[in-house]
């Protein structure tokens, strides 16, 4: 019997060979190049002579060996860019609507955050913002004040690590202004 549980940066399965009655923690499928961007398990099973399979977000097949092995292949489909909305602020100009577009792994590719801002002046119609400089990262947070909008958010992983051996490689705090949304 396999079990499943924690939450992408910490997920666990557990297995137990005697029908329930003990469990033993199996090994972190968060290891090295794999899964560096976490993984949410959904459910795993054990048949066949496999060891196990889980699968998650993305979506991810993993077989339980030794260490966790990814097993996804074009099968799977990925579900291409999602957006998602975190925050929404009125303001004079109109509402502001803001989010990310949010892209998953994909063979040696990490998970990618990009900013997205809508924006609904007077009469009702919500646009797309296109702007460059929204592509960092994801935004987390937007407010209106007198000077216009304010919208916080973190740099994109995948970006962070495009910095020099010498910097940090976590993602940054980011913040975007903008007059008229």
């Amino acid at each position: 019997i396999m079990a499943t549980g924690g939450d992408r940066w910490r997920p666990q399965v557990w297995r137990s060979v005697d029908g329930g009655a003990s469990w033993l923690l199996a090994p972190n499928p968060v290891h090295g190049e794999v899964f560096q961007d976490g993984v949410r398990l959904d459910d795993a099973a054990s048949a066949n002579g496999i060891n196990g399979v889980a699968s998650g977000s993305g979506p991810s097949v993993m077989v339980l060996g030794s260490r966790w092995e990814d097993v996804t292949t074009e099968a799977f489909p990925r579900g291409g860019t999602q957006p998602f909305a975190s925050a929404v602020a009125a303001g004079t100009e109109g509402t502001v609507a803001a989010g990310g577009l949010y892209t998953p792994p994909s063979g040696n590719e990490r998970e990618k955050f990009a900013g997205e801002i809508w924006f609904q002046d007077g009469g009702g119609d919500w646009d797309t913002v296109n702007t460059d400089a929204l592509a960092s990262g994801q935004v987390l947070d937007v407010v209106a004040y007198k000077g216009g909008y304010a919208a916080v958010g973190t740099e994109d992983f995948a970006l962070a690590t495009t910095r020099g051996a010498s910097g940090d490689h976590g993602p940054d705090g980011m913040v975007w202004i903008s007059t008229d949304g």
